[in-house]
């Protein structure tokens, strides 16, 4: 009890010094590459990823042969490691210095920006680009809408996932094992726990980004603080006091004790893939659809098996990742039109997303952030479960404050408590008491407010 009052203390600590790291070390002079170039514009773009400069130089060089030719303009693509994205995206919102086009990952929400008035309005751009308009159903562009104005561009053709586990082919098949026979968290276990004997220094579960385990079977509603899951109905519930939450982190912590986690995983933010290129772990939760194994593959550098353990679900939690414009930039039209080409194009889409194939073992280029294009639409599998909630997009101006405090909780006690570290006996009534102390009542009100009237207005 004592050791896990410790481990409670410990990672709240650390999380808690994590987040309150001074976001300006001072904005610095930018190089010089995002400036014009001769005498065509030239559109920057901002993602995260890990490929170097020298890859950054070479793709964006090669993509600007075919954007100058048919576009007129010049592409200059910088990538930021993704465990300082965000950072680095607040100080250039800060200092002035934003790209034409940036990228947002499901980890940053979409309103934040927003509210910050970091993001320019794209409504009355898109009417002039209708064939990227085209490429997205209403219920995608719905989910970019907030004051009846589309704010942002999914990242994302595909709707559909299934929660899985992304493993490495090899260990399996070593193992004999049967992927199609692993069909729940209990079969998984009990891999898991042959890989740990035959292999016991290896890392069995990673985390990715810090999370163990993404939001499995629900309508995350834009931020996860009242969700929908198919036995709710349209009724906007708390999923972090529901019985379902208790049980995964109860059994994350059992995984946890029996070694089958990385130690410390909650504490460790970088993308899964990166560590599995290590060649020493053996796979990680992820949203599963059609892109997905090819994409990881590709990033982990070695041939991966996926494990669907759940439903197809269609819901307005796949489109989170978003291309934007920030409001102070002036090549507007450019950067909607390279997008565009990158939807449109099969070779600048493969470029972008899968690079040239050159001098890869050096300088490979690395993109997980484009990995499915409105070239493939979608498959015609059937969802299991779609949200009645598809579409809708939450303005929560009048919970700003009480959302800003559930999300600070969430990063002190979710991620301990998924990955296991956190004894969710002690640690989830901690959570939930203090998220009722943050306001998160008024906040499940005022989303079920608004998604009534949503629903009410849609039928």
């Amino acid at each position: 009890m004592r050791e896990t009052r410790m481990a409670r203390r410990t990672f709240l600590q650390l999380t808690g010094a994590a987040a309150g790291a001074a976001l300006l070390a001072g904005c610095g002079e930018r190089a010089e590459s995002a400036a014009e170039s001769g005498t065509e514009p030239m559109v920057t773009v901002l993602m995260p990823g890990q490929s170097d400069e020298t890859a950054c130089v070479r793709i964006s060089a090669a993509l600007s042969e075919v954007t100058k030719q048919k576009l007129g303009f010049s592409v200059s693509i910088e990538q930021v490691a993704p465990t300082n994205y965000s950072a680095e995206l607040w100080k250039r919102m800060v200092c002035q210095t934003m790209p034409d086009l940036f990228f947002l990952t499901e980890n940053q929400p979409l309103d934040v920006y927003l509210n910050q008035n970091c993001i320019l309005p794209l409504s009355a751009l898109l009417e002039e680009h209708p064939g990227l308009k085209a490429l997205f159903s209403e219920q995608q562009w719905a989910s970019k809408t907030y004051y009846r104005r589309i704010y942002a561009v999914p990242a994302r053709a595909v709707s559909m996932y299934q929660i899985g586990f992304l493993a490495r082919a090899d260990w399996i098949r070593e193992l004999g094992a049967r992927p199609e026979k692993i069909t729940d968290l209990d079969a998984l276990h009990d891999l898991l726990m042959q890989v740990r004997q035959r292999r016991p220094n290896a890392e069995g579960v990673l985390p990715d980004n810090g999370q163990v385990f993404p939001f499995p079977e629900l309508d995350p509603l834009g931020d996860t603080f009242g969700v929908l899951t198919e036995e709710s109905g349209t009724t906007v519930v708390n999923w972090y006091a529901a019985d379902a939450y208790s049980r995964l982190c109860r059994t994350m912590h059992q995984w946890y004790q029996e070694g089958l986690i990385l130690r410390n995983a909650s504490l460790r933010d970088e993308p899964a893939t990166d560590r599995m290129r290590l060649g020493n772990s053996f796979g990680f939760f992820a949203r599963l659809n059609r892109d997905s194994l090819d994409c990881c593959t590709r990033a982990c550098g070695t041939e991966l098996t996926a494990i669907p353990l759940g439903p197809t679900i269609q819901n307005g939690s796949i489109p989170v990742e978003s291309w934007c414009l920030p409001v102070t930039n002036s090549h507007r039209r450019e950067a909607l039109a390279l997008l565009e080409l990158l939807y449109t194009d099969a070779s600048c889409y493969d470029l972008f997303a899968n690079g040239d194939g050159k001098e890869e073992q050096l300088h490979p280029w690395q993109n997980l952030y484009l990995n499915a294009s409105g070239l493939m639409p979608e498959t015609d599998e059937q969802p299991q479960w779609v949200s009645p909630a598809y579409g809708f997009s939450f303005n929560n101006s009048a919970v700003a404050a009480k959302l800003d405090a559930c999300r600070a909780l969430k990063n002190s006690y979710h991620n301990g408590l998924i990955c296991g570290y956190l004894d969710s006996e002690e640690a989830l009534p901690e959570f939930l008491e203090k998220l009722e102390q943050a306001g998160i009542q008024e906040i499940l009100q005022a989303k079920q407010s608004a998604l009534d009237n949503w629903l009410n207005a849609s039928h």
